[in-house]
């Protein structure tokens, strides 16, 4: 006759293509494991949303640079293109 199951240390079943009798302390372990391995992925994730956040500021900051330098370039543009009137018209004049 066999000893009840509750004086077992370990469950008797074996898995499925694994050829492995598990214990509850495996049970507890496997348990453990995926419970890093969510936590693991979570901090990947907000890792991940953390880096897009800073490449987007990144990008942000890049266009405002460009958005600046071409404003400050078209403003010299007009600048020039005042003062070359303002030296045709001085030299027009001195005629």
């Amino acid at each position: 006759a066999r000893a009840p199951r509750s004086q077992y240390d370990f469950v008797d079943t074996v898995e499925a293509g694994q050829g492995l009798i598990r214990s509850p302390g495996h049970d507890t372990l496997t348990i453990a494991r995926a419970a890093d391995r969510a936590e693991d992925a979570s901090y990947v994730r907000a890792l991940q949303a953390s880096e897009q956040t800073h490449m987007s500021r990144m990008e942000w900051q890049r266009q405002s640079a460009e958005d600046l330098a071409a404003t400050q370039m078209m403003s010299i543009h007009t600048l020039e293109a005042r003062a070359r009137a303002d030296t045709v018209e001085d030299a027009d004049s001195g005629c």
